[in-house]
């Protein structure tokens, strides 16, 4: 009687080394031929619309005159699935059974205590040291016949995924560092189709010249034999998928046209001959890179940024909504416009109107701000006409570096304040609805955005925000910003 039970837990955050199929005798940390030699390997590699399928048989023989017992290890790369496992007991084919860990082992021990032979399979945990490789897939094999052979088969797939048009392909052969792995035959045969037209199809592997049998625009394929091969390189294959195949959308569909079986305890199907079956598509899309858009055809956007400079704005106020405006200002797009306004009783200008965001302007503008002072209350109603008065272009952003407080001005209610904004931006002759991005969670704010139902996002800037992660204004020393007067 023979058991082969199997313990599949991938662990797909922890990396593996590059083991080539290795079968490692017991009592040792390393592959020793004397006891335990790779005598055949075949490999057959299919990869078909960047699913690639990998069949490997391998057959190891034993030199000594006792009845040996091994782990069997294998790299498995990032996103694959094992989809079969079997060791061969002469003509025998034992193939894999999945059991949870805890189980398997009882198994394993069950079957050794009553003279079972058990095969013991799992994917463990290894260290990180390979980047190429995020599992482990390892199974201990026994018996071993003394002088006698064992024949180990796996299969797994592996989905290709393709960046800039250019797929990758690799199968880890070379062993651990300082480890070394003979194969007195080896073969290698590869299968590449691909729907879209392929170019530059190529093997760097030194160790594993293709001989080239089919290498067309939809198909590459090869074979490469070697006897007494030693395997110290990995094989890998690189192709560029042609742009021209680029934004066609292909679809496959199917659906079963036989009647469907009888369920369990029917004697017939109960679905009408005359329903269709349930089918199913898949459809596949390879995107093109976009175009550059010409100057001309860039979409100008204009912000009006609206510093609060008043006394009300210091200490770790002013520093965050500094670090906030040169954020703002530094990931202005070519072809952008903008332009500063100081607001406390008064409102200063960087520039009579909004100016293009060359990295020239942007260094004036944030001198421009350091240089000011803070001083006097805060009248955000003429703040807001004041831009109201700059935004004449469809695309206009006003943001507000602020506090969100009004203490100065024709009225400090945040329900008057909001109806005169709206009341005046239905007046300004800009053609589009500006979207507001208000940097205060204040009545006064909220009412402002909600009042011209335009999308609103703000972050209070007295305490860590959203532009804490992104430009660290807290190591920032106040004498960079505007100093009170």
């Amino acid at each position: 009687m023979k058991i082969l039970a199997a313990l599949l837990l991938l662990c797909t955050s922890i990396a593996a080394h590059a083991d080539a199929g290795t079968l490692i005798p017991r009592d040792r940390q390393a592959p020793d031929p004397s006891i335990l030699s790779l005598d055949e390997m075949r490999v057959d590699i299919v990869i078909d619309d960047g699913d690639a399928h990998i069949s490997i048989v391998q057959i190891f023989a034993n030199h000594t005159a006792n009845i040996e017992e091994g782990t069997y290890r294998f790299a498995l790369p990032s996103g694959s699935t094992v989809s079969d496992f079997a060791v061969w007991d002469g003509p025998v084919r034992i193939p894999a059974v999945i059991l949870e860990r805890k189980r398997a082992e009882q198994v394993y021990a069950e079957a050794k205590a009553q003279a079972i032979d058990p095969g013991l399979l799992e994917a463990g945990e290894r260290d990180e040291k390979d980047p190429r490789a995020t599992s482990l897939f390892t199974a201990k094999i026994v018996p071993i016949p003394a002088y006698g052979t064992k024949r180990l088969e796996l299969e797994y797939h592996q989905r290709l995924s393709a960046t800039d048009f250019k797929q990758f392909f690799a199968l880890s052969l070379k062993p651990d560092a300082g480890e070394k792995q003979q194969v007195r035959s080896f073969k290698l045969h590869f299968v590449l189709h691909a729907a879209h037209p392929i170019e530059t199809f190529a093997t760097p592997s030194k160790l594993f010249p293709l001989v080239l049998t089919t290498n067309d625009p939809h198909t590459a394929e090869g074979s490469f034999e070697a006897q007494n091969l030693s395997l110290d390189e990995d094989f890998d294959a690189t192709w560029r998928i042609s742009q021209q195949a680029a934004d066609k959308l292909e679809a496959i569909t199917h659906r079963d046209p036989n009647v469907p079986l009888p369920l369990p305890g029917e004697a017939a199907p109960n679905t009408p001959r005359n329903v269709s079956e349930p089918g199913f598509f898949a459809a596949q899309l390879l995107i093109g890179e976009p175009q550059p858009a010409s100057l001309g055809q860039i979409s100008s956007r204009t912000f009006l940024l609206l510093f609060d400079n008043s006394l009300s704005m210091q200490w770790e106020k002013l520093e965050r909504s500094y670090a906030a405006l040169e954020t703002t200002l530094r990931n202005l797009k070519q072809g952008d416009k903008f332009n500063v306004l100081l607001f406390n009783q008064n409102v200063t200008s960087f520039q009579p109107q909004p100016v293009a965001a060359t990295p020239e302007n942007i260094k004036q503008a944030l001198d421009f701000v350091r240089a000011s002072k803070l001083r006097g209350g805060t009248d955000l109603p003429k703040a807001l006409t004041a831009a109201l008065a700059q935004s004449t272009q469809p695309e206009t952003t006003l943001t507000l570096f602020t506090d969100g407080g009004s203490d100065r001005g024709e009225t400090i209610l945040p329900g008057k304040i909001a109806a005169r904004y709206a009341s005046q931006w239905k007046q300004s002759p800009h053609p589009r609805t500006p979207w507001s991005s208000l940097s205060a969670t204040t009545p006064t704010c909220r009412c402002c955005a909600s009042s011209l139902r335009t999308a609103a996002s703000w972050s209070r800037c007295s305490r860590p925000s959203r532009w804490t992660s992104t430009c660290n204004p807290s190591s920032r020393s106040s004498p960079g910003t505007p100093s009170p007067a």
